[in-house]
């Protein structure tokens, strides 16, 4: 192991506390700080050690992922406007009665109709409930079998993966 003060290697190593840290000293640098006990921690107002700090440090540094917490997430189907307008019709509602019953203004909801406004996942979860359509599918992650190279997946990649599909 490795002193924390001066870098040696050796093979037993004493936790002491120099200058209100506490370390894990080789048995040439004990002597400049004092026992590490639980009294003398408190008087320092230590928590924890060097050591336990870089280590909560390392785990909060990880990179994340984000597109691992993507995987299943809900978005609004192709032509979900139109979807809307047609369900209201069906059910022989106008805008305003729409409007009243998800809370929402007149004008909105005819922006929904034209896709020229998204409504939030509560209102669509209303206009999901009172016209008895759904509005949301799941996406799931894209996996590519080739391409991408050094530099990873582009657009071209995905472009020629759809064209072979169809």
């Amino acid at each position: 192991m490795q002193c924390e003060l001066c870098g040696i290697d050796a093979a037993f190593l004493k936790r002491v506390i120099i200058e209100k840290v506490e370390l894990q000293v080789c048995p040439k640098c004990v002597n400049l700080g004092v026992p590490a006990t639980s009294e003398a921690k408190r008087n320092a107002g230590i928590t924890g050690s060097v050591q336990e700090g870089l280590e909560k440090r390392a785990v909060r540094m990880q990179r994340k992922d984000i597109y691992d917490e993507m995987s299943g997430t809900k978005e609004l189907l192709p032509g979900w406007g139109e979807k809307l307008k047609k369900a209201r019709e069906s059910k022989g509602f106008t805008w305003e009665d729409i409007a009243s019953r998800v809370g929402q203004p007149v004008h909105a909801v005819a922006k929904y109709e034209k896709e020229e406004l998204r409504p939030s996942d509560s209102v669509i979860a209303k206009l999901e409930k009172e016209l008895d359509l759904e509005l949301l599918e799941t996406v799931g992650v894209i996996h590519s079998t080739g391409g991408g190279g050094p530099k990873g997946l582009t657009l071209g990649d995905l472009l020629k993966e759809a064209m072979r599909k169809k």
